[in-house]
């Protein structure tokens, strides 16, 4: 009789898992796009071929300058550049659809941001601070600057209170005063931080979780 033997084969190792990788953020100085007069506001009532090539070039500038750039921002931008110093109703609801609606998304607080590229949100570890002792409103800057500029100010103090997180975010921009206006703006970027587990909060004292820190 034969016999036959069975040779079992070894089992395949479950692969660990990889560490969740982080790109630290980069601080870059701000350029503000221009609100100098482009053209005519009559050209945005033309329904011309030039004056929508007009338009969209001013789009387009506004965007590569300063995107991520908040949509409202944008809007204003715009109005200036055709000599409106305030849109309102009808007015705004015509600059609006002169924006790329395929790169404008929502972000988790309900900043609606353009973006230079629907892909360019995916990775964005930036944010930019004013140069020459200037200011940025924090109101026309977006989430993910405001979120990720959090991410450093944590990481460099290792554990931060609550009021230490928004002051010294807000620094990092030209504002020295916790005033309840930057509080407002700050203070839910900072718990959405917590929501998606960025930061970790024990006593009431906020730290990075560990696949931030690498």
């Amino acid at each position: 009789d034969s016999i036959s033997a069975t040779i079992e084969q070894p089992a395949t190792p479950t692969p660990t898992p990889e560490p969740i990788s982080y790109r630290p953020a980069e601080e870059l100085d701000f350029e503000p796009a221009s609100i100098a007069v482009q053209h005519k506001r009559e050209l945005l009532d033309s329904h011309s071929s030039a004056a929508l090539g007009a338009i969209t070039e001013q789009v387009q500038q506004i965007i590569d300058t300063e995107s991520p750039i908040l949509l409202d921002r944008a809007v204003k931008i715009l109005a200036h550049r055709f000599d409106l110093s305030a849109v309102r109703g009808s007015r705004r609801e015509q600059l609006e659809k002169f924006l790329p609606r395929d790169r404008i998304f929502k972000a988790p607080n309900g900043d609606q941001i353009v973006w230079a590229t629907a892909a360019a949100r995916l990775d964005y570890t930036s944010y930019r601070v004013p140069t020459n002792g200037e200011q940025r409103d924090l109101f026309d800057v977006p989430y993910d600057e405001l979120a990720n500029a959090m991410v450093v100010t944590v990481r460099d103090a290792i554990q931060l209170s609550e009021d230490d997180v928004l002051r010294e975010t807000a620094r990092r921009f030209g504002i020295n005063t916790l005033t309840k206006r930057v509080r407002d703006r700050l203070l839910p970027i900072l718990q959405l931080q917590v929501t998606h587990r960025r930061f970790s909060q024990t006593d009431e004292l906020y730290k990075l979780r560990l696949e931030e820190r690498l």
